[in-house]
């Protein structure tokens, strides 16, 4: 028996020793395919999100992240605040109004005007970065798979320019038109039909790292994060699911042999 627990104790230490990872390099560089999908406005873009680190130690390390995304949608009435959803209403009456006397629709189109009014969406672009900076926790136990967590709390910008010439039904489209008029004259588009925010944004984020070879590893990134955007105009605060893919290089003095995971 004890010869037999002295063997155990031999080859756990011997696989504890195996599956160590040696080498740990002071500089991380990550550079992947980004995906980020904004729930609330029923919005997923697709762009480049990138990683820069130091590593003060197998488990501490401190970082900057950034991202660039694009992608499309439309924004429906529900989503937007009951003080808009108010005006849009009140407004209505006159936009179409203002159709028929600009020889947009003819008066038998009226109906499918207020049916297109009752149904509202409004097709746009998007384009949104995200900046941040921070500590990262790590688990380096295992040779060839790394674990890690983060804070995620940062800038979040996003550009939106709405394009109703997207919608192909000639009714929907005036009337489409017809309210981003109307949201240019209020101010809340610009004269290019743009609107943008930058603001914060919060939550927590993580993933693994598959280490290929010393110095090149493969990274999968996820954070949850909410953020205020265009707090006001849109009804509730925004959640975001970013995921990201890629290669990580990792290069400089070694730091495993400091005390840590």
């Amino acid at each position: 028996m004890r010869r037999l627990l002295l063997c155990t104790v031999v080859l756990l230490c011997s696989l504890a020793a195996v599956a160590q990872q040696d080498y740990v390099g002071r500089f991380d560089a990550y550079g992947g395919w980004g995906y980020l999908n904004s729930t609330n406005e029923n919005l997923v873009q697709h762009g480049f999100h990138t990683q820069e680190g130091v590593n003060l130690n197998k488990w501490l390390s401190f970082g900057f992240d950034f991202s660039k995304l694009a992608g499309s949608t439309s924004l429906v009435a529900n989503q937007m605040s009951t003080k808009y959803q108010d005006q849009l209403t009140a407004a209505m009456p006159s936009i179409i109004a203002g159709l028929v006397q600009a020889g947009e629709i003819t008066p038998a189109q009226v109906p499918a005007a207020l049916q297109a009014a009752s149904t509202l969406y409004v097709p746009y672009n998007a384009s949104t970065y995200t900046i941040t900076g921070g500590p990262q926790l790590s688990y380096r136990g295992l040779k060839w798979i790394t674990f890690f967590v983060h804070p995620s709390v940062g800038a979040y910008h996003e550009e939106v320019t709405a394009r109703p010439g997207k919608i192909t039904d000639p009714v929907r489209l005036a009337v489409t038109s017809g309210v981003v008029s109307a949201f240019q004259s209020a101010g809340v588009l610009d004269s290019n039909a743009k609107k943008s925010d930058t603001t914060y944004f919060y939550g927590i984020g993580g993933g693994i790292e598959l280490n290929v070879t010393k110095h090149v590893h493969i990274r999968m990134t996820s954070d949850w994060v909410k953020t205020p955007l265009f707090d006001g105009f849109l009804k509730d605060t925004v959640n975001n699911v970013r995921f990201s893919v890629g290669p990580t290089f990792t290069f400089g003095k070694n730091v495993a042999n400091k005390k840590g995971f």
